[in-house]
């Protein structure tokens, strides 16, 4: 089957992105337990699909091999911990966790007959865990649009797997792990699409995850007032402009913790308190890329309180659904 090999040859370079991504950010460096759990989910996906490709190129026995089962019982567990990370906000857990992981001990030792029915079965029991962690953040969809598309894209497919796996006698082994390999590519690149459109989207669930799950913070906080005054930092004084201005030193300005400015325009504006800076960045960035047509794009970009320009790009991008060199130009020719 053609489009497993080429997704099969996808998912290779996909993951290998995202782990090159990850080093440049450093995020496997100082990382907490989500970060690794998310990468020792990449690298159980890489080894299932090399294996996949080598047992549809050549019908070896490599589907057998204790690394198969071992990859396939790891899945579940790390992307339990991953999600976990983003829907609760843990950065780290208890030593006592890591019985997540038991099902590992006896995995290399099962029959492929019965190890693939049971990680999948192990498999559901998270998905389910997922969709209530998930649902509960219903209340915050208005903040969510093609991030929630690319979600529900994600659940559809692990849906498809489960159902894969107990249709495996009937239509068969080569079929299924034909499928199953189109599977994992469909869902790497729906990661990878979802990564590079919404580069802010895990800062963003857990900004959403805060308001859902904690009690209110601003019983004692006039609110009106208080967004009157943080428009005026914003508008008037141009805070955002400063590139190190962080959650924490503008709730000061306005005499509230961290989390109460956090739910303030969360539950006020809709919105992460980082998109919220990155739009009145790119609102004014927008104004000088056209009335500065001297200016590079960079300078911009660091002008209106970016730290470099792929923060600029991306940022760009993800509000106006275009690059800022190519918003310049379409608008220059419309001027002219």
């Amino acid at each position: 089957m053609p489009l497993a090999q080429l997704l099969i040859g996808f998912s290779v370079f996909s993951i290998l992105i995202f782990i090159i991504n990850s080093l440049l950010k450093s995020t496997l460096k100082n990382s907490d337990c989500s970060t690794r759990a998310g990468a020792l989910l990449l690298f159980a996906l890489l080894i299932l699909q090399l294996i996949h490709g080598d047992y549809l190129q050549s019908a070896s026995d490599s589907i057998n091999h204790p690394a198969y089962k071992l990859a396939l019982f790891t899945i579940a567990p790390a992307f339990y911990f991953y999600s976990r990370g983003i829907l609760t906000l843990e950065r780290n857990y208890p030593t006592s966790q890591l019985l997540h992981f038991a099902p590992l001990i006896i995995a290399p030792f099962l029959s492929l007959d019965n190890a693939l029915p049971l990680a999948f079965l192990i498999g559901s029991v998270y998905l389910l865990w997922l969709t209530f962690k998930v649902y509960r953040l219903k209340e915050q969809r208005k903040r969510f649009k093609w991030e929630l598309i690319a979600l529900a894209s994600l659940f559809v497919i692990a849906l498809l797997v489960i159902n894969l796996v107990l249709l495996r006698t009937i239509i068969g082994e080569q079929t299924f792990f034909n499928l199953y390999a189109v599977l994992i590519g469909l869902a790497l690149f729906v990661a990878l699409l979802a990564d590079l459109h919404f580069p802010m989207f895990s800062a963003d669930i857990a900004e959403a995850v805060q308001i859902t799950y904690a009690e209110s913070t601003l019983t004692s906080v006039d609110c009106e007032k208080t967004l009157t005054q943080l428009t005026k930092l914003l508008e008037v004084d141009k805070v955002y402009r400063n590139e190190s201005l962080n959650l924490t030193q503008l709730a000061q300005s306005l005499n509230l913790s961290s989390h109460q400015l956090s739910e303030l325009i969360n539950s006020h504006l809709h919105k992460s308190f980082s998109r919220y800076l990155r739009e009145y960045r790119i609102a004014e960035a927008k104004q000088l890329l056209l009335s500065e047509p001297n200016s590079s794009v960079l300078s911009i970009g660091l002008a209106v309180g970016f730290t470099s320009q792929s923060n600029f790009y991306a940022a760009f991008s993800d509000i106006e659904g275009l690059p800022p060199a190519k918003y310049r130009k379409q608008n220059q020719l419309l001027n002219t």
